[in-house]
């Protein structure tokens, strides 16, 4: 497919706009692949790839192929909570020893 035809094709895909036939030419260009191929300048590949990928991540509710961003707060949480559980451990212990019945 022509970057000509392309570009109005895909951008009214993703404005939604696109007929059924337009989305089952694309699906069968995407899965062809042979938009590797295409003689376009790396800005308007990676900023293709992006698009598409952003697309992928906004209708899929996933962030595909990247980690999730707040791993490091879950672990985070998880090792306060531990510390918590332990000061208050060490806390009940002091209370429980040095009570006078």
């Amino acid at each position: 497919m022509e970057t000509t035809i392309l570009k109005p094709k895909l951008e009214r895909l993703i404005g939604r706009n696109a007929s059924p036939a337009e989305i089952k030419q694309i699906d069968a260009w995407f899965s062809n692949g042979n938009y590797q191929k295409l003689d376009l300048s790396e800005k308007e590949k990676r900023d293709l790839h992006n698009n598409i990928l952003y697309d992928v991540q906004c209708y899929t509710a996933y962030p595909l192929f990247y980690p999730k961003k707040n791993e490091y707060l879950k672990r985070s949480i998880g090792l306060l909570k531990n510390i918590l559980w332990i000061a208050a451990l060490i806390l009940l212990t002091y209370f429980v020893v040095f009570y006078n019945w």
